[in-house]
């Protein structure tokens, strides 16, 4: 019995037709409009990090020829043969394992999906015949892969020689070029890089003028090596071989960049992280100046106390100094550095709190870090509960105020002690002093110029160190 469809009924009806067009259009619209919406975000969100993109391929890190060479020998010294086709893959690990970051260097297999299985195998081989070392072959996770680290005998090698872009066609021009000089990016950040005049960033396009002897730094790495195990030693040899860089020539790092506070970082070397005592004994000039250092003592406390900073600094001297032995008053045993680090950390914005939610330390770190947090903040907010307070309320709009003030008072005493010096390299700018070759007379005019400046922003007097680091001394040949 055939059943007839009643033409009253919604189903199939021309009005239903017609609603069901009128919602797929208006389904369409809102669609249209999100897709637009989603578009001005990426647009925008573009635009704020353009100055991050890299124009053409990503800079290549260096390492030293003799680096690869001894890489080379030593395999096949064990028996095992490198052939060209490996050359590729094992530059890609070379260039990760001598440019490692502070938890050191991770080599997945996918990081070159075609070559996976080439990949774990010149892992395993480098390890076997001592060339690299694994922090720990169980603390495998997905998204680092296994960490490593170069070997002594790989360092010493990689600290002397020629360096070159750690690439085939690198490797393949190293014998047809004469000059060996890279090419130097300064990246300004569009909002803060106005703080930073031209006259710094061609002097820091020319270089630095200045020569690392490798001496110190091969001393350092072999007098630490042996609890290499341990986190802040693994942590320590990591930043140096990343800080001392590859070759025996002028340290030229092959890109700066400015951060969104103001501040600048070198990369390749992150010369900027070398130790102290191993700057004041190797740093050396190239053409046989002296090498100078000026130095902004303890100039985040006086960015936030102003003149209470630089009373108290003439008093006691120095401020960390004192600090620590309050500290170790209280029970904890601190180091100046250690609490010179903590106290940095106080004026970024760090708690006890926030430090013990960063899964990036370890558990003792972390405990240890939350106890002097906890003791500085009860004496800061016993000493100087009115500064303290503006300070937090700071905080709540902006975690690098101090930070941000600081590189807005650096770089223009930075570029009124150059201009003043007529000096054509900037040498190595850290972020509350500089270390530079010049002759006496050039150095008294950067001093000058450099400490009436910042008076004149600050608008008092600074505690400003200054002097000789070095001796003139020629680069050896």
């Amino acid at each position: 019995m055939k059943t007839e469809v009643s033409s009253n009924t919604e189903f199939g009806s021309p009005s239903m037709e017609k609603s069901r067009k009128k919602e797929r259009l208006e389904t369409n619209i809102a669609r249209a409009k999100q897709r637009r919406v989603h578009r001005k975000k990426v647009r925008e969100l573009r635009s704020k990090r353009s100055w991050r993109k890299k124009p053409g391929r990503p800079s290549i890190p260096q390492i030293s020829l003799d680096a690869f060479h001894y890489t080379i020998q030593t395999l096949k010294r064990n028996g095992i043969r490198v052939l060209e086709s490996h050359k590729p893959v094992l530059l890609i690990i070379l260039r990760k394992l001598l440019n490692p970051f502070l938890f050191g260097a991770p080599i997945r297999n996918r990081d070159n999906p075609r070559n996976r299985k080439l990949i774990s195998k010149l892992k395993k081989t480098l390890t076997e015949v001592g060339l690299m070392m694994c922090k720990d072959k169980f603390s495998w996770t997905k998204e680092l892969g296994q960490v490593f680290l170069p070997s002594l005998s790989l360092v010493e090698a990689n600290l002397s020689g020629r360096p070159f872009k750690a690439s085939c066609r690198g490797l393949r021009r190293t014998g047809k070029t004469s000059s060996v000089r890279p090419e130097v990016k300064v990246e300004l950040h569009p909002v803060s890089g106005k703080i930073i005049s031209r006259d710094i960033v061609e002097a820091l396009k020319r270089g630095t003028g200045l020569y690392l002897k490798k001496d110190g730094v091969l001393n350092e790495l072999r007098s630490i090596f042996p609890n290499i195990r341990d986190e802040r030693v693994w942590e320590s040899y990591s930043q140096l071989v990343r800080s001392a860089g590859c070759g025996d020539m002028e340290i030229i790092p092959r890109k700066w960049r400015q951060v969104s506070n103001g501040m600048l970082f070198a990369y390749d070397p992150t010369i900027q992280n070398l130790p102290r005592e191993i700057a004041e004994q190797d740093l050396m000039s190239i053409n046989g100046r002296e090498v100078w250092r000026i130095d902004c003592k303890s100039f985040h406390l006086v960015l936030w106390l102003g003149l209470i900073a630089v009373e108290e600094i003439k008093e006691e001297g120095d401020y960390y100094t004192k600090l620590s032995k309050e500290l170790q008053q209280s029970g904890l045993d601190v180091e100046r550095t250690e609490i010179k680090g903590e106290v940095l950390s106080m004026l970024s914005g760090r708690t006890s709190d926030s430090v013990l939610d960063n899964r990036k330390m370890s558990k003792e770190q972390r405990e240890r870090s939350s106890s002097i947090q906890s003791e500085l903040h009860k004496i800061v907010d016993r000493r100087y509960p009115k500064q303290w307070k503006e300070l937090r309320a700071n905080f709540s709009r902006d975690y690098d105020y101090l930070n941000r003030k600081g590189a807005r008072i650096f770089f223009p005493c930075l570029s009124a002690g150059f201009r003043a010096s007529g000096l054509l390299k900037m040498g190595i700018p850290l972020h509350d002093g500089v270390i530079f070759a010049a002759d006496e007379k050039q150095y008294g005019f950067f001093y000058g110029a450099f400490c009436s400046e910042a008076e004149k922003l600050l608008g008092h007097e600074i505690p400003i160190d200054g002097g000789l680091l070095r001796k003139a001394e020629f680069m050896a040949a």
